[in-house]
């Protein structure tokens, strides 16, 4: 009995021995494969710790590109907040620009229509100034042949008194040698001498004179009834601003030769002392009393007395004619013409 438990004890021991051996065997190959996998694992831990550090080395300069990213977009933001601010002074400007050149078009075109205005008012002037010229042409032509009607009809008077010579102007008003002038150019004369335009001298008399209106009648001494005698028309058809022409022998001596012409118009018709007149702006001088004023068809309507009121002879020169119509009553009285 002993011996069987003693030979199962060693039956045990020795199965326990090789269990023991074989798990000992076992035991020693995975320990190897646990320390190859240890390895292995330690590789990829240092692998991985290294592709750790490149990768956080990689986050890092990502890191640091997102922060410079960050910094441009900053300036980004800021050159686009200045360009936004620009832009809208530079759309400000373009709007200010676009109001200036409205302004501008609408200029030229007023400046367009004040120019067309003033071309159309260029032309109006220039059709004026053609039409002005034409009509002086015209009204030279007119006084040219006024100058040949009444040329043949004026005289130059000369006077002598006691202490004083004096001259004036008078013209024909009938063929018998008829003179019709003013009262002072011959008053106090005790001589009278009578130039006719061809340069012919006669003697002459006062036949008829009237202080008042002053107004004198001479006639020639001769018997020829072929004088040349004006045209006599009417004061009363006159008007003011109506073209007239004075003519007479300004100057007396000291101005000799052919009569003087000068052209105006009627300016007013006056009363003084109750004596009517004609006045005009055709100039006159001393000498030219007694000289005709006519209208443009050469006829006779006024006689120039160079006095502006009677009894004033130092004022003269103002261009005041007696109206035909009362000197035509003064030589009807005489010699009924």
């Amino acid at each position: 009995m002993k011996n069987w438990i003693i030979a199962l004890v060693i039956i045990v021991l020795a199965a326990g021995t090789g269990t023991n051996g074989y798990l000992y065997l076992q035991t020693s190959d995975g320990l190897r494969n646990a320390q190859s996998e240890i390895a292995s694992l330690k590789a990829d831990a240092s692998a991985l710790r290294a592709s750790l550090a490149q990768t956080d080395g990689n986050l890092k300069d990502a890191q640091s590109r997102i922060s410079s990213a960050e910094t441009g977009i900053s300036a980004l933001e800021f050159n686009l907040a200045q360009t936004g601010s620009g832009l809208k002074d530079a759309q400000s400007q373009i709007a200010s620009v676009k109001t200036d050149v409205s302004s501008l078009q609408t200029s030229l075109a007023q400046t367009d229509n004040s120019l067309k205005n003033a071309q159309a008012q260029l032309l109006d002037v220039k059709t004026e100034i053609s039409r002005f010229a034409n009509v002086q042409q015209a009204l030279d032509v007119t006084a040219k042949s006024i100058v040949d009607k009444i040329e043949p009809v004026l005289v130059r008077i000369n006077v002598g008194g006691i202490g004083f010579q004096a001259a004036g102007s008078g013209f024909l008003v009938s063929g018998n040698g008829y003179v019709l002038t003013n009262n002072h150019v011959i008053d106090g004369a005790t001589s009278i001498r009578i130039t006719l335009n061809d340069g012919q001298r006669f003697s002459a008399s006062i036949i008829d004179s009237n202080g008042t209106r002053d107004l004198a009648l001479l006639k020639i001494a001769s018997t020829r009834t072929d004088f040349p005698r004006a045209e006599l028309g009417s004061s009363s058809g006159a008007a003011v601003g109506q073209g007239v022409i004075a003519a007479g022998f300004p100057l007396g001596t000291d101005l000799p030769g052919p009569a003087t012409y000068t052209r105006g118009i009627i300016s007013a018709f006056r009363t003084i002392r109750n004596l009517k007149y004609i006045q005009m702006d055709a100039a006159i001088s001393p000498g030219n009393s007694g000289g005709v004023l006519v209208d443009f068809g050469g006829k006779v309507i006024g006689i120039v007395s160079a006095v502006v009121m009677p009894g004033n002879p130092e004022v003269e020169g103002l261009g005041l004619a007696i109206p035909m119509d009362e000197a035509r009553a003064f030589i009807q009285r005489t010699i009924g013409q």
